[in-house]
């Protein structure tokens, strides 16, 4: 085990460390070592004193937080999407009464703004993580908009040139609404 260089110059400052070791009956347990430098004065120069404390529990309690808090943020995120699918198509029906291509138009813009965030959340519904691939989200988000105006393939087609970048959800939802405004004006 290495001992930072910080540690043995300073003796104010401690070195903790986590890991995993097996004890002699073959149980996995956690454990946190504190290292630090003996102040002078209260042993010989250079000696360092440390311990080791069993924190299997804490650590497999935190484990468990962990997955009930992902297992939620997940619930969450899809119970959000439907709701979202929900609204659109409640604008979908609302919209068959009426005939006049501006009132339409209102409508079909609503519809577009609630699918891009519907993307989102259905993009964190099936991924592991907090942020999600903005290129792959702008590819759906395009060809569903594309598909909300029944944009022919020969008459306007759309290129991206687009690198993979992954961007935080909060981020990813008010950008695919500028997207959302950019296209449909386009």
């Amino acid at each position: 085990m290495r001992i930072s260089k910080k540690t043995l110059s300073n003796p104010t400052v401690s070195t903790e460390f986590e890991y995993r070791i097996r004890s002699r009956d073959g149980e996995i347990k956690w454990v946190r070592q504190v290292i630090q430098k003996i102040p002078a004065g209260y042993g010989k120069p250079g000696e360092i004193q440390g311990f080791v404390r069993d924190i299997t529990r804490h650590k497999l309690a935190e484990i468990s937080l962990e997955i009930i808090k992902d297992a939620h943020i997940k619930e969450i995120n899809h119970r959000i999407k439907n709701n979202l699918q929900v609204i659109s198509s409640l604008l979908s029906l609302e919209a068959e009464k009426f005939t006049d291509p501006e009132v339409l138009e209102a409508f079909r813009e609503s519809q577009n703004r609630i699918a891009s965030m519907s993307l989102i959340h259905q993009e964190l519904y099936t991924e592991e993580t907090d942020t999600i691939d903005f290129s792959d989200y702008l590819r759906k988000l395009t060809a569903g908009l594309f598909g909300s105006y029944r944009v022919g393939k020969d008459e306007i087609s759309l290129k991206l040139d687009l690198e993979q970048v992954y961007i935080e959800t909060n981020t990813a939802v008010a950008l695919g609404i500028i997207v959302n405004e950019l296209v449909s004006n386009a």
